[in-house]
């Protein structure tokens, strides 16, 4: 999935709460918040930082500028396939 969701969000100012797994980390980097998957009471914290003006301030410009090089373009770059198509046999 690549964490196109959080990279949308960020790429509003929206701050991002994410679990520190799978690509995830590499995502959000430094424009958000990442807890570890089984730790609720860190998840329940970073949900309520944002809550206070200053913070959502300083976590917003922070997604907004580690978002800022991540594009549709460049997540849309045609691939090669790993090998050439199938021909197609015609239906009896």
């Amino acid at each position: 999935q690549f964490g196109r969701v959080a990279a949308e969000a960020m790429s509003v100012g929206t701050p991002v709460v994410a679990s520190d797994s799978g690509s995830l980390p590499a995502v959000v980097g430094t424009g958000g918040l990442l807890v570890k998957p089984d730790d609720a009471v860190a998840l329940a914290a970073a949900l309520n930082e944002p809550r206070d003006p200053v913070r959502r301030a300083h976590l917003s410009a922070a997604a907004l500028k580690h978002a800022e090089p991540i594009s549709w373009a460049a997540g849309a770059t045609p691939q090669t396939p790993p090998h050439p198509p199938r021909p197609r046999t015609p239906a009896p």
